[in-house]
């Protein structure tokens, strides 16, 4: 009766979690027009037709200190949800390194997220499989499955210049393809700066 009980309980909880995701992601704040036109390589991307106000995010570097993402106001923000036990996501992790170099003084921030069960040896993890340069946080208490629930690893949100999400990606991109650069760079000149596209959203 008590396992029962508990099943019970741990069922409406997910139900309760996932239906108060929803809820958060029906928040619109505004449309955002004309969808990008995407090259082949980006067809996993998915634009929304309207920005969605996220939850906050429980954020941390690889020594613990707190993130806060309102620091990245002004700049698109890419964020990369990986696991160490996912082979692809560390298929893509040098190319993304290599971007996130490359992007260092753009409006683009590309962000690694970990949702690993234990962060501890993710800095040894990292230094093992040649990434250590890897921009990446932790997220212990996976609150990133509050913003849509994580069905696959690797996911990317795509988060405009007021940290509205704009976007998702889910499965392996090879950031490496040209065609990706150039069509971020598109991301850049439409949402770095969204007070334009949101002003036009309430309007309509």
């Amino acid at each position: 009766m008590k396992i029962a009980k508990a099943l019970v309980a741990a069922v409406c909880l997910a139900v309760s979690a996932a239906a108060w995701s929803r809820a958060m992601l029906q928040e619109k704040v505004y449309n955002t027009g004309d969808a990008l036109k995407k090259p082949m390589v980006m067809t996993p991307f998915t634009e929304f037709q309207n920005a969605r106000k996220i939850p906050a995010l429980d954020l941390y570097t690889l020594s613990g200190e707190p993130v806060d993402l309102r620091n990245y106001r002004g700049n698109v923000v890419i964020l990369n949800i990986w696991a160490s036990w996912c082979a692809p996501c560390i298929r893509e992790i040098p190319a993304i390194t290599k971007l996130q170099q490359e992007l260092k003084n753009s409006k683009i921030k590309i962000i690694g997220v970990s949702v690993d069960d234990s962060v501890t040896g993710l800095p040894r993890f990292l230094k093992r499989n040649k990434v250590s340069d890897f921009m990446t946080l932790v997220d212990p208490r996976k609150t990133v499955d509050n913003v849509i629930p994580l069905t696959v690893v690797p996911t990317n949100y795509i988060l405009d210049g007021d940290g509205n999400m704009v976007g998702v990606l889910r499965g392996y991109l090879p950031w490496e393809d040209p065609d990706v650069l150039t069509f971020l760079k598109k991301l850049e000149a439409k949402y770095a700066d969204p007070a334009k596209l949101e002003e036009s959203g309430k309007q309509q």
